[in-house]
């Protein structure tokens, strides 16, 4: 891939696979920010104040702003969160967070809108570990919740013209 490709591509996919090992490490801040972003457009629709919180360590973090153990130490009530749902300890409460996303995402059934939200809450777990943990590894798993536009957004123009 080069710039001009990047530039209008309409996969987030394909132009995280495009960055090179180091690439990733250059942009690993863009990355984190990028997919802070990314968990931040869907946050509406999970009420779990632990997925913000995760979500702000994370930005604080990559900032510096705060130490690599105020995230760590934060992921277990980011799990607990996510395991809360993917374990239905609440099935009132998931119930309603499920028939929220069915109906603004438009999602045939609840089903859907259940595999959904924990996707997310994983994503949101994965997202929070990012910079600290996965050096520069992306997860093609939480590809639905990826938008090019966002990533071009934080990274432009990645790749050097003509190789200089």
């Amino acid at each position: 891939m080069n710039n001009q490709q990047w530039s209008n591509s309409e996969s987030a996919v394909e132009m995280l696979s495009a960055l090179t090992d180091e690439l990733k490490q250059k942009f690993k801040i863009e990355l984190q920010l990028y997919f802070v972003d990314c968990c931040k457009h869907y946050l509406h629709l999970l009420p779990h104040e632990e997925f913000r919180v995760a979500l702000d360590l994370a930005e604080q973090f990559s900032s510096g702003l705060i130490p690599v153990e105020k995230v760590r130490g934060y992921n277990w009530y980011t799990e607990s969160a996510v395991f809360s749902m993917d374990y239905d300890i609440d099935t009132t409460k998931n119930m309603e967070i499920y028939t929220n996303i069915k109906d603004k995402m438009s999602l045939s059934n609840i089903l859907d809108a259940r595999v959904f939200a924990i996707s997310l809450g994983y994503f949101i777990d994965w997202t929070s570990l990012y910079l600290s943990d996965f050096d520069g590894k992306t997860n093609d798993e939480y590809k639905q919740f990826l938008d090019p536009n966002m990533l071009r957004e934080r990274i432009n123009k990645p790749f050097l013209e003509n190789g200089i």
